[in-house]
């Protein structure tokens, strides 16, 4: 089990004009900078298993470009870092593999179904939408 995270919160190379236009309320009300990687790992069954890649994705995958992938869960909240989660999972995933991206139907995170729609239509793919009590999360299959 792999947890990419940089554990202090956005990274400022996320954060372009559009997405400043769009989310800059949200950052500012929830802070996701209030725990690190001890914390995470600490919370994890079979911890001997789970390996923390703190820093900036996707420079934290780094070694890890010949792995492969059954299940990726997104939830980076801005357009780069959901695009570049998928670029970099999607081809990595075994055949029926799922990359499920959280707050696909978040108002204030409009950014993440752009880069869903984006990322689907330029590799010709589908997404499901599944709704998660408060918004949705999209699930995207890696055909057999």
């Amino acid at each position: 089990l792999y947890l990419f995270d940089t554990f202090s919160g956005f990274d400022d190379r996320d954060i372009d004009a559009e997405e400043e236009k769009y989310s800059a309320v949200f950052r500012k009300n929830v802070s996701h900078a209030d725990t690190s990687a001890e914390i995470a790992l600490s919370n994890i069954g079979w911890r001997s298993n789970a390996v923390a890649k703190t820093g900036y994705f996707p420079d934290t995958v780094t070694g890890l470009e010949n792995e492969k992938f059954c299940f990726v869960c997104l939830d980076t909240d801005l357009y780069k870092p959901i695009l570049a989660g998928l670029e970099f999972f999607y081809p990595r995933m075994i055949p029926g593999g799922c990359i499920f991206v959280d707050d696909l139907g978040h108002q204030k995170l409009p950014g993440v179904r752009k880069a869903v729609i984006d990322f689907c239509q330029k590799e010709h793919v589908g997404y499901s939408s599944i709704y998660d009590g408060s918004d949705a999360t999209a699930v995207i299959v890696k055909p057999l």
